[in-house]
């Protein structure tokens, strides 16, 4: 007898999640219990509230702001695509999907890409779309993703 194949969707931005299973064709995609993941949507300045250090000329007294190195938006962004590629990875293992549909944010796409170790994507993704879906139904994310399956 063969065995039906588990299909997980995920739709992910830099600061929300949402992992679906189900079958595309027939519109039945449900959000798994333990699937939507909710980050930070803190403002760049709000994140860096605090004064910047201080850095003082070895020759003369000037005294300079030191600009931090990353964005601290990109980086709570970045952190935060790493925990659900993380928790992916983990349910993998546990063999809990067959398959994985990744439908991201581009950034996120990228982030989630580098998360993901290349032989988890080689044996895992199936496809991935580079749109922002996280604000649409689980109807709506299958309605868009079912001319993708229906090429295959």
């Amino acid at each position: 007898m063969h065995k039906r194949k588990t299909t997980w969707i995920v739709t992910l931005d830099g600061a929300r999640a949402e992992i679906y299973e189900g079958n595309v064709l027939n519109g039945g995609l449900k959000l798994l219990a333990d699937g939507s993941f909710d980050g930070s949507r803190a403002l760049t300045q709000a994140i860096n509230s605090d004064r910047p250090g201080h850095t003082q000329e070895s020759v003369g007294g000037a005294r300079h702001a030191i600009e931090p190195h990353t964005d601290a938006h990109r980086h709570a962004e970045s952190e935060f695509v790493r925990k659900v590629a993380k928790h992916l990875q983990q349910a993998a293992q546990q063999r809990r999907f067959d398959e994985l549909v990744i439908v991201a944010a581009p950034r996120a796409l990228g982030d989630v890409r580098a998360a993901l170790d290349e032989p988890f994507r080689d044996k895992y993704v199936t496809l991935e779309i580079a749109h922002d879906w996280t604000k649409l139904s689980p109807t709506e994310v299958a309605a868009h993703l079912r001319p993708h399956f229906s090429l295959q």
